[in-house]
């Protein structure tokens, strides 16, 4: 039962595991008489649905993961495109519960990434509770049973609670141009990139150009006959150089866990306090880091007018600061890749028109992000109370969540990284890791009490919002248009504030903030 003290409680143990070994508490089976009988469906296996499954078998909770891939990894199993890379440093993206001291370099490449998580599922013996190639197509709660069934291609599943680790960057989103059927070459989205595919003495189109395109735009310019960047708005652009890490810190690392877990903690801290100088619209480093970054894009493009189309007339992280990208700028000073900023007025069966040419090419490449809020429910109808669908109300044009896990009149139900949970400078494995904490909790608490339901009350969910967008206020995320907002301008992205203070809200389920049923 929760109490004052038991949350204090609570609060010590986390911070001492935190500070001394880097990782939340190790979580125990729960003593609990028909433990057995409670089960967790898990939608998703990447990062985040990963770690709720690690956590739950460690605290011997029955649960299954249903994947669609045929490989675990969500994001870094489907992004395969040359130089693709995290832009969080590697020794703080990594699971805190299983670190990893010989990562390869300071940002980690994509098969890098995907190894450790599926080194991560064998260590954790995950494969055995994964349904691979099962496309989940509904989900609703049963009220009478509080179960819910889960629709699948592989049958019905059955769960007292239902987790969606679906992600928010998953679905790709295509631009909407007239002619795309009509273009005769290769086509493809940078997120599902064409296996096999050789630009060498292609003429090539990359339509967008921000993280996924400032990776291999680079690569592409190596072979391409021609490379035309396609860009509708700038990205501040900052230096992070992807150094590899010496063999002998990686046996340091290794012969000296403190030294590693100061180094992880040295970069989070460092993280933070770019929220702190920069990410506020009173920030003090906001003009010092304008004058930084525009000083190095200029220094890196060498023709002035390049350079100048580059360089953002917003607010350093209005949209997401670009990391591991200088190749990218360096790549602009090739005579043979060229920077369009007109708009697309159409394609044609041999290329792409703008408004003033017709620039003729063999491939065109799609790095025009993700839908985000089409990525939250992935086409899953999600059926709660009463019949109530997420994608039937305004939800999903206005997704929001209390703690970015629960919606009122969705019992049993939690998302991984849901609404306003995103970041724009630090790891979102932390949100996930106090997201799995404060789910293991609830469950603790359902299986403690015999409640079969818990419910987030109306009002609580309510509050929590005037607090989210009252901070929101403060960010400089508001100061542009992003794709971290919808189209009323609400930012349903991102978590307004500093990382330890999400962990502080979500320390411990408590149930006074729902309505419970036994």
């Amino acid at each position: 039962m929760w109490s004052p003290l038991h949350f204090l409680r609570e609060v010590v143990r986390h911070v001492i595991s935190w500070l001394f070994y880097g990782a939340s508490p190790a979580f125990e089976p729960f003593d609990i008489p028909k433990r057995e009988d409670f089960n967790v469906v898990i939608l998703g296996c990447g990062m985040s649905g990963m770690a709720t499954a690690v956590r739950l078998k460690q605290s011997g909770v029955n649960f299954v993961i249903l994947e669609e891939a045929s490989r675990l990894g969500g994001t870094w199993y489907h992004n395969t495109y040359p130089n693709c890379a995290c832009d969080i440093p590697a020794h703080l993206y990594g699971y805190s519960f299983a670190p990893k001291w010989d990562w390869s370099r300071v940002y980690a490449f994509q098969p890098e990434i995907l190894a450790y998580l599926e080194e991560v599922a064998r260590k954790y013996d995950l494969y055995s509770h994964i349904r691979f190639n099962t496309t989940v197509r509904s989900a609703a709660y049963d009220d009478k049973a509080a179960v819910w069934r889960v629709g699948t291609s592989a049958g019905e599943f059955v769960g007292n609670l239902m987790v969606s680790s679906l992600g928010p960057l998953h679905v790709p989103r295509y631009p909407d141009l007239d002619g795309m059927q009509s273009f005769a070459g290769e086509a493809f989205h940078s997120a599902r990139w064409k296996k096999g595919f050789d630009a060498s003495g292609k003429r090539v189109a990359v339509i967008g150009n921000a993280a996924s395109a400032a990776q291999f735009v680079p690569v592409i310019a190596e072979n391409a006959q021609q490379l035309y960047v396609f860009q509708r708005t700038p990205h501040w652009i900052g230096r992070s150089a992807n150094y590899a890490y010496w063999p002998t810190t990686k046996w340091l690392f290794r012969l000296c866990p403190p030294l590693r877990l100061l180094y992880r903690w040295l970069l989070y801290v460092r993280q933070e306090v770019i929220f702190s100088l920069v990410f506020s619209r009173s920030g003090v480093g906001q003009r010092l880091a304008r004058r930084m970054l525009t000083a190095f894009i200029r220094n890196a493009v060498k023709d002035p007018a390049v350079a100048a189309a580059v360089t953002p007339s917003y607010a350093v992280g209005c949209k997401r600061v670009l990391a591991v990208a200088e190749p990218y700028l360096a790549t602009l000073n090739k005579p043979h890749v060229k920077l369009v900023t007109e708009p697309i007025v159409r394609l044609t069966p041999t290329g792409i028109e703008t408004r003033s040419r017709l620039l003729e090419v063999d491939a065109v490449i799609y790095a025009t992000g993700f839908d985000t809020k089409g990525s939250i429910l992935n086409g899953i109808e999600i059926k709660g109370l009463g019949g109530k669908s997420l994608s039937d109300s305004d939800w999903l044009e206005s997704p929001k969540a209390y703690l970015g896990m629960a919606v009122p009149g969705f019992p049993n139900a939690f998302i991984m990284l849901g609404p306003n949970t995103g970041l724009g400078h630090n790891t979102v494995v932390w949100m996930a890791e106090c997201q799995v904490n404060y789910i293991v909790s609830c469950v603790k608490h359902m299986l403690h009490t015999g409640t079969r339901s818990v419910e987030i009350k109306q009002h609580v969910f309510d509050s929590w919002y005037t607090g989210i967008f009252g901070a929101l206020k403060t960010t400089v995320w508001g100061a542009c248009k992003s794709w971290y907002q919808n189209d009323k301008g609400e930012i349903y992205a991102l978590w307004p504030s500093f990382t330890f203070a999400y962990w502080w809200n979500t320390l411990n389920f408590k149930p006074a903030e729902y309505i419970l049923k036994a």
